[in-house]
């Protein structure tokens, strides 16, 4: 009976952001194409994420842009939105999984904002994406 009730408290919690895109993790660079709501301008910038840094750390782009995040090093790299470790601060941007050497991983922004980001594995690794 405990089990019914555990499960009746965590079914809400399984519905939370049901409703968002989920970017995809790619071995090869791959764009998500933005939704209708911001045309893609083309704009593209990398981010690559080697021995503990995301380089270049900031980028600035515009509505409909997007960053991709290539892992150039040897070690895993989980690039999410601030706040950790729930990723909230710009919903979406969260491939939700480890990216390993060799993988990259894009996110299209449809919004202006700033987007502070860190390593999920290592949340002293940080970095900004300010969209404009």
């Amino acid at each position: 009976m405990k089990n019914y009730y555990l499960f009746l408290l965590i079914l809400p919690l399984v519905g939370v952001g049901c409703g968002q895109t989920v970017p995809r993790v790619t071995s090869t660079p791959e764009v998500i194409q933005p939704s209708a709501e911001a045309p893609s301008n083309g704009e593209t910038v990398t981010i690559e994420y080697k021995d503990g840094v995301f380089t270049p750390s900031e980028v600035s782009i515009k509505v409909g842009g997007t960053v991709e995040f290539k892992n150039v090093g040897t070690r895993g790299v989980w690039p999410a939105s601030d706040i950790h470790p729930t990723h909230l601060l710009c919903p979406g941007f969260d491939p939700r999984r480890v990216l390993r050497a060799g993988e990259s991983w894009s996110y299209t922004f449809r919004e202006a904002k700033t987007c502070p980001f860190h390593n999920h594995l290592s949340a002293t690794e940080i970095g900004k994406v300010v969209v404009e």
